[in-house]
């Protein structure tokens, strides 16, 4: 809490009708500018774009997810039709080699049988194998062709919210600039007690001045205390400044 007793000793100093009117006039322009710039952070347009953009990186992190699962077994099918390459021309030359021997020499090389046999389970094997693959593939690609449509889809959507929000932030930027323009006249037009008076708020207040809303702060909805209260009814001329946040408080 601020010490407000220290704020507050205006030794004497009120503040005239003229300044009481600028000083409500100032409440409002910069009421009417943090209200336009708040349509901004917190209006539907912005919340709807943040929801359409989580949206599609949430769809384009599955479709990547899913991609690279394709890739890996892409290149795990290369690598298994290069050994399913290399055991089919083993397998050629043995039978080749089967094909020139007669029968005879054939029973009686345990070794060849062998060989072929094996080359034989490896050619099933590794067919097995590329198969599975393929079969894996099939699935993997169409749930990335059904995501590509989605992250398409969710894109535009984003895109959209997107474009309706800088719509928005071209009518905010525009209205407050109008809002500064008034503002910047108003402030050079200040009396030298206000100017003074504003300069003891916190200097990250932006909106110095309050309205006085049912014993409480406009601006951070404190309650007074009551002898805030009292010297305010007592001296409603006076500079006044809330106990919490500092802003100057006037009847509105």
């Amino acid at each position: 809490m601020l010490d407000w007793g220290a704020m507050t000793n205006s030794s004497g100093v009120q503040f005239s009708e003229s300044d009481l009117e600028s000083l409500i006039q100032l409440q409002a322009l910069t009421s009417r500018i943090v209200k336009n710039s708040l349509r901004l952070s917190a209006g539907p347009q912005s919340g709807n774009y943040r929801e359409k953009a989580l949206a599609y990186k949430r769809l384009k992190g599955q479709l990547d997810a899913v991609q690279s699962e394709i890739d890996a077994l892409k290149a795990d099918q290369r690598q298994v039709e290069d050994e399913l390459g290399r055991f089919n021309n083993e397998l050629e030359k043995s039978k080749k080699m089967l094909s020139n021997s007669s029968q005879k020499e054939y029973r009686f090389n345990p070794k060849l049988q062998l060989q072929i046999s094996e080359l034989d389970s490896k050619v099933t094997e590794y067919t097995e194998a590329e198969i599975a693959i393929i079969d894996k593939l099939e699935v993997l690609e169409g749930r990335s062709a059904s995501l590509d449509v989605e992250v398409k889809s969710a894109y535009r959507e984003a895109a959209k919210a997107k474009g309706e929000l800088d719509k928005l932030k071209a009518e905010v930027e525009l209205t407050n600039a109008d809002l500064e323009t008034e503002l910047h006249s108003l402030r050079s037009s200040l009396s030298p007690v206000v100017v003074a008076t504003l300069k003891r708020v916190p200097a990250e207040i932006i909106d110095k001045v309050s309205l006085i809303v049912e014993g409480s702060c406009g601006g951070c909805r404190l309650r007074f205390s009551s002898s805030l209260a009292e010297k305010i009814r007592r001296s409603p001329d006076s500079p006044n400044f809330c106990e919490e946040c500092g802003r100057i408080v006037v009847l509105g």
